[in-house]
């Protein structure tokens, strides 16, 4: 399978393979000989053309999530070309006068080297190929346990979406029929899924679910970690013995609420929840949600609900929409969402319904910043994120044409991964002013370092006398030039999955049973801590490193420190993420964090304790 690219800024014509230390080390070595034989064909054709090339450089066959290192674990041969771009009809480069025409010119070259390749090594390449599945299979008697273990945390529709993608790569699952403790966790029927090592994918499969933190070469193409369970914020374990499964249910529907109800509950523990909640905003529903646990009365008994669950009470809509309101929830139930009907707004534990401790949830109005200086897959992820999946119709406005906006139109401002020096200093005291006014920003990676720069004081004279100068750095101890490289790729963080603690009072926690949380780590953003000892709801643990390389320097930057932080201004608010909670739209673990800061932002209060003024103690009577 050819993938064929192109890239700006190297000399040459790239195939592979590519760096061999930085190949994966669960893709079978005749892989890497087969593709080296069929460079062979390569290096010959542009060598009739006079077409510079390179090879075993600058790229890698590390992560499978590529279109050219995919086949290399699913018994094919992926192979990468990378044509120097020719943005026109022609350029002039190092190599000469360069044409559009010729770098169409290359990549026919190459695809037709590729047919002669394979044509020439086509009994080894069948022979590679019939025996793939066999090699796997031993593979997985070697592997040391017999099987994979999934949950669903609570949250069935998260766990099928995951489900949903192996099923997409053939993996065999089945449903759990046993209870199971392994791993330090419960595994139960109806709630968790076997996926046996004994099959024809377990390369794939091992692939997905490793956790590996040691690697030959510490430098990547692109991530270093892509483990899925942990992207979906789900329990896993491996065991040593097959448990017992059974045949996968048929598929059945949810329960549909009842109409006459006092008021019908959401947990909001549930991936489906959110997009439930925006129909119910667009419906100009009365919706509120719970910033304490409780319990009430349902129709199948006394049901706890824990922080977070969304709240429509039906006597509070207004009777032209109460049946359309009753729709949305019925056909969300019968989706999957679990609705509870409660009979009462007394409740047998916690606060009442009528509490000030179910605050309402208006309707949110956001934008999302992009153009140059922001990085496109990000904000690409946010609107995603948004549109797709939520179903809120978001405006991107470029971050050149900002000032032209009345952000007093938007509820929140997103601001992505990116550069954002190139605002003006108007538009940051704009920005500043919409915050203090009551606005939300919710900036990551570079965007929550910018931000952490505003000022909120009327006299922006006030922020700069309190800005502390920096310390004269010591003079470094030098380095010979040519271990650059590897001193790049130690601080560098190209993707990686850490361990951080969820404070689980915190309203961006709503929904989240357990405090260990899976983040992915990329980039080298760190924040700074708030000086608001309440404003911290996820914070990395002290030893975070899960799954891919992060070196030590890096790994010492993060121990225990802030991974979001989100701090009252104002009647605003500004929530600060050192990591992308949406990145390659697959983190549906975290994605939530970046809901909650959409919907349950609103509802963060100021937690900014009173001064305590010291006393002097009065003088003891002498004697």
């Amino acid at each position: 399978l050819t993938d064929h690219h192109e890239q700006g800024r190297l000399p040459g014509f790239f195939f592979q393979p590519g760096v061999p230390s930085r190949q994966n080390p669960l893709t079978p070595p005749e892989n890497l000989e087969l593709t080296r034989a069929l460079a062979a064909f390569h290096a010959e054709a542009l060598d009739e053309i006079g077409q510079p090339y390179f090879t075993e450089e600058a790229y890698d066959d590390f992560y499978y999530g590529k279109g050219s290192s995919y086949p290399d674990i699913n018994g094919s041969i992926g192979i990468l070309f990378e044509q120097r771009s020719i943005r026109g009809q022609q350029l002039d480069t190092s190599n000469g006068l360069e044409t559009f025409r010729m770098a169409i010119a290359n990549q026919v070259t190459v695809s037709l080297s590729t047919l002669r390749g394979a044509w020439s090594l086509r009994e080894r390449l069948k022979s590679y190929q019939a025996g793939f599945n066999a090699t796997m299979r031993r593979r997985a008697e070697r592997a040391g346990f017999e099987a994979w273990l999934i949950a669903d945390d609570g949250d069935p529709q998260r766990a099928h979406a995951l489900l949903e993608t192996f099923e997409l790569h053939g993996i065999e699952v089945r449903p759990l029929g046993e209870v199971v403790q392994a791993g330090g966790q419960r595994f139960e029927p109806g709630h968790a899924w076997v996926i046996p090592a004994e099959q024809d994918r377990f390369g794939l499969v091992q692939g997905m679910l490793e956790m590996r933190t040691e690697f030959a070469d510490n430098t990547f193409y692109d991530v270093s970690a892509w483990t899925l369970p942990l992207a979906y914020n789900l329990p896993f374990t491996t065991v040593s013995r097959l448990p017992k499964t059974t045949a996968a249910p048929a598929a059945t529907h949810g329960v549909a609420p009842h109409g006459d109800a006092v008021a019908w509950a959401v947990p909001w523990n549930q991936l489906g929840a959110a997009p439930l909640l925006q129909r119910l905003l667009d419906a100009e529903a009365r919706v509120r949600t719970a910033k304490k646990p409780f319990s009430a009365q349902t129709a199948s008994g006394l049901v706890a609900f824990d922080r977070g669950t969304v709240i429509v009470q039906s006597a509070i809509q207004d009777d032209e929409r109460l049946e359309a309101i009753r729709d949305i929830l019925t056909e969300a139930a019968l989706d999957g969402t679990r609705i509870a009907s409660l009979a009462s707004t007394l409740t047998a534990s916690g606060p009442d319904l009528g509490s000030i401790n179910f605050p309402r949830v208006e309707p949110i109005r956001p934008l999302i910043l992009g153009g140059n200086g922001v990085t496109a897959y990000d904000a690409g992820e946010q609107w995603h994120l948004l549109d797709q999946r939520i179903g809120i119709e978001v405006p991107v406005v470029e971050m050149q044409r900002l000032r032209r906006v009345d952000l007093a139109d938007y509820t929140h401002l997103l601001m992505a991964d990116g550069d954002y020096d190139r605002l003006s200093a108007s538009d940051e005291a704009r920005i500043a002013r919409w915050i203090r006014d009551g606005g939300i920003l919710v900036a990551v990676g570079g965007a929550a370092e910018w931000a952490e720069g505003l000022c909120y004081k009327p006299d922006p004279k006030q922020c700069a006398a309190e800005k502390d100068s920096d310390d004269d750095e010591a003079a470094p101890t030098p380095r010979a030039y040519a271990d650059y490289d590897d001193d790049r790729a130690e601080r560098a963080i190209g993707g990686a999955i850490v361990a951080a603690t969820l404070d689980l009072s915190h309203p961006l926690a709503f929904g989240y049973t357990r405090s260990e949380l899976p983040l992915f780590r990329r980039g080298t953003v760190t924040l700074k801590p708030s000086l608001n000892p309440y404003a911290t709801p996820v914070r990395y643990t002290a030893e975070p490193l899960l799954a891919g390389f992060i070196g030590p320097e890096r790994l010492n930057a993060m121990r225990s420190q802030p991974a979001v932080v989100a701090d009252r201004e104002g009647d605003g608010l500004i929530v600060r993420f050192a990591n992308n909670p949406l990145f390659r739209a697959y983190w549906r673990g975290t994605e939530r964090l970046f809901v909650h800061a959409l919907y349950f932002g609103q509802v963060i209060e100021s937690t900014k304790l009173p001064k305590v003024v010291p006393q002097p103690r009065p003088e003891e009577p002498r004697d």
